[in-house]
Order: C-alpha cells, then structure tokens, then sequence
C-alpha cells in the first residue's frame, strides 16, 4: 500500500511534467510516421469514419468538462460535491478527458498510437486518482469515505443513479477556465489533421508507416 501511495503521489506531483515529456515523444514518433490507413483509398472509408468519430469525442469532451465544472465550480477540493455530474461519476473530468484522447487518437488513424494512448492514460491517471482520493479522505473523513462507498463508480459513469437540484451556482472564471483547458484538445485535432494532410502531400517527410 505505501509502495502504490508513494507512486501515485509522484504522478500526482510531476503530471504536468511528466504529461508533457509524453507528449513531446509522442509528437515527434507522428509527425514523421504515417498511418497505413491513411494511405490509398480502400482506407478511405475506415479513416473517414474514425475521422468523423474522432472529431465528436474531442466535442463531447470539451462540453463534458464544461458541464463538470458547473457543478464543481470554485469547490474543488475544498467540498464534496456529489450531485450531478458527480452522482454517475467520481472523476467526470478524467472521463470527458479520455474521450478526448479517444477522439484524437482516432483522428490520427494509426491503432498502434490510439492503443499506446489508452495504455499510458490508463496508468498514469490510475495513480492520480488513487492518489487524489487517498488525500480527500484524510482532508474530509468519513463524509469523503461514504461518497466512496455510495455506489458512484470510479470513472465510467452509470446515468441511473442521476441526482441534482434544478439549478446551481458556478463561478464563470472556473467555467471560462475550463473552457479554455478543454479547448486544447480541439487544437491538437486540428494540428493533427493539419499534419496528416501535409505528409499526404510529402511536405513532411515520413519514415515509418504505422497501423
């Protein structure tokens, strides 16, 4: 147990740091490779169809973590919030993120990256969040410990067990925050498609072909 503490508190800490060496690799290996499916036209059909899919996940992520935030708003880790959003999921922005990864890994058209992408999304934030929840429960105790054991699933939500107020108040700094954050993923899609089209046209040089 101190073993999994210590290594979920280092992703914790470094996340951002260690998020962005990935993310450095990573862009260097596409941007001088170039997907299988993306080449001749009997892919046209599959890459159109994990273009147009890849583009509504990355939609619904940018609007599943505005809405998150609306019900978080300034509260977050300073209250257990519980409704809404936060009664089918315990971690909706972790989710709606990782519908985003889906969506840009399916712009992207390569298997062999989308599959690295849930790899290396599947450890990292499973250390994060069991880091995040060993936190709240020493901050906030036995109220923390009994939305842990209501039912409310990890991560996947479960829409059944739905339960909000009609109205709720939000912080439109946080909103317009988280905005701007989710925005990011629209930007890569964007460059990622960019890309694509420049290596089609031999502007970029590739060196490996990828499924």
């Amino acid at each position: 147990m101190a073993k999994h503490s210590m290594v979920g508190g280092f992703f914790a800490k470094y996340r951002l740091i260690i998020s962005r060496i990935a993310g450095v690799f990573l862009a260097l290996f596409v941007i001088f490779s170039q997907p299988i499916i993306q080449q001749g036209e009997r892919y046209d059909f599959l890459y159109n169809s994990m273009l147009v899919v890849g583009l509504c996940l990355v939609l619904i992520c940018i609007l599943g973590r505005t809405f998150a935030s609306l019900f978080m708003s300034d509260k977050r880790g300073q209250a257990i919030v519980s409704e809404g959003i936060y009664s089918i999921t315990r971690n909706p922005l972790y989710f709606f993120s990782f519908l985003g990864i889906l969506g840009i890994g399916l712009i992207y058209s390569s298997l062999i990256i989308l599959a690295l992408l849930i790899v290396f999304f599947s450890f990292y934030y499973y250390n994060v969040i069991s880091n995040e929840e060993a936190f709240l429960s020493k901050k906030f105790g036995q109220e923390y410990t009994d939305y842990l054991n209501s039912g409310v699933p990890r991560f996947f939500p479960k829409m059944k067990l739905w339960e909000s107020q009609d109205y709720v108040e939000a912080s439109y700094k946080v909103v317009l925050k988280t905005i701007v954050d989710a925005s990011s993923f629209f930007f890569i899609a964007i460059i990622v498609i960019v890309m694509l089209n420049l290596q089609e046209m031999g502007v970029i040089p590739t060196f490996l072909r990828i499924w």
